[in-house]
């Protein structure tokens, strides 16, 4: 893997959850992404995550983490960024990476943005994205929209 690492996305090298820090599907945390055209890695099974992470894991990230996770393959859309990041609309970087875990595969989403608002003292996470990943030579968009409770400490 390139320019991040294992223990922000939450996941070993073997790419299994590291953690119990993990949330599970609670009323408060909501997320919705839509992949064009359809994603081959997700056999075009609409993605229900049923684990979701807003905390920082590293000293200088926080990871916010939405994953499927029934037993088998982890698949996860996952956003680190820098942990003193403001509000705001923010280009993706090599200090803010989208990630989406698919079939055992990392794929780095580029040419895009996230918008970001933690919001009642960081309790809570609500954020946006959009932005192009490269599966066998061909983009796929990544729209999407998150609200999600703070698991760790941020």
């Amino acid at each position: 893997m390139d320019n991040f690492d294992y223990i922000a996305l939450d996941l070993d090298k073997n790419l299994k959850p590291l953690s119990e820090r993990a949330s599970r599907a609670e009323p408060e945390n909501h997320f919705q992404v839509k992949i064009t055209p359809t994603f081959p890695p997700l056999d075009g099974v609409k993605f229900k995550p049923n684990h979701f992470i807003y905390g920082s894991l590293t000293s200088t990230t926080i990871s916010i983490i939405a994953r499927q996770d029934n037993g088998g393959d982890v698949q996860q859309f996952a956003l680190v960024v820098p942990r003193a990041i403001k509000n705001g609309t923010h280009p993706l970087s090599e200090d803010l990476l989208a990630v989406v875990l698919a079939g055992g595969v990392f794929y780095r989403g580029k040419n895009g943005s996230v918008t970001l608002e933690q919001v009642e003292e960081r309790q809570f996470v609500k954020a946006s994205f959009d932005y192009q990943i490269t599966y066998n030579g061909d983009i796929y968009k990544i729209v999407g929209k998150l609200l999600i409770k703070a698991t760790a400490p941020v």
